[in-house]
Order: structure tokens, then C-alpha cells, then sequence
């Protein structure tokens, strides 16, 4: 079993999925203290706990083959789509600092993200039956 190429993509995932929202908590809060709210704060570290078992499942799929990988990888963009919606907010933001009011709305740019997601969903289920039918291929010549 290859197992090299898995363990490095389960590095840069990791790195990816966690360690985003951890430099954001830390590097926003450790330049502008305060500026985030409690609930951006609760937001980022739900993205931060979930990105694990992304990590995980990304894994799963990369090493096992067939059915599992398609379940594995099919769970995995599920999860990067909470995921996504977490780390950005619901579409919108609102921040306070020094008597400043900010409020961001970027619901378009949300759904776009979103929309990128969604059309990866076919992919590793066109992968699955494309496998299979080069195996039915093989078995039949």
C-alpha cells in the first residue's frame, strides 16, 4: 500500500483545515484585541474542531479504494461545506473596534464559494463507476 503520498496530503490538509482558523483567532486577537466577537471567536473554533475530521476522512479516502473511498471523500465535502460556512461567518460580519462599527456582507461570495464546493460532488462518485468499469472491462477481456 502507498501510503507516502496520503501522509503528505494529510499534513497539508491538516495544516489547511486547522491551522487557518487557529492563525486567524490568534493573529487578529493578538493585533487588534477585541475586534472579534464571541460568536466569530465560537465560530472559528467549531471550523478549527472540524477541520480533524475532514483531515480524517480526506485520509480514509486517499487510502482505501472503491466504495469506501467514494463514502469517505463524499462525507469529507459535506463537512467542508459547514466547514466553509463556519470560517466565514454566515455571510456577513460585524465588527467593533475603538468605537467603530463594521459590518461585511459577502453572502455573494459565500454562495460562490459554495457553489465550487457543491460542483466537486460528482466527482468522486464519476470516480467510483470509472474504476468499476475499467475492472468489468479487464474482467471481461
Amino acid at each position: 500500500m502507498k501510503i507516502l503520498k496520503p501522509t503528505l496530503m494529510l499534513l497539508g490538509r491538516f495544516f489547511v483545515f486547522t491551522g487557518i482558523p487557529i492563525a486567524l483567532i490568534y493573529g487578529i486577537n493578538v493585533n487588534y484585541p477585541g475586534l472579534l466577537d464571541p460568536r466569530y471567536i465560537h465560530s472559528l473554533h467549531l471550523a478549527m474542531y472540524l477541520g480533524i475530521p475532514i483531515v480524517i476522512f480526506y485520509f480514509l479516502a486517499d487510502v482505501w479504494k472503491g466504495w469506501k473511498s467514494t463514502f469517505s471523500e463524499i462525507v469529507a465535502l459535506t463537512l467542508v461545506l459547514v466547514y466553509t460556512v463556519l470560517l466565514m461567518g454566515f455571510g456577513h460580519s460585524h465588527f467593533s473596534y475603538e468605537n467603530i462599527d463594521f459590518h461585511l456582507f459577502y453572502s455573494a461570495l459565500l454562495y460562490i464559494v459554495l457553489i465550487g464546493i457543491l460542483i466537486r460532488f460528482p466527482v468522486p462518485i464519476l470516480r467510483y463507476l470509472s474504476e468499476n468499469e475499467e475492472v468489468s472491462d479487464n474482467y471481461e477481456e
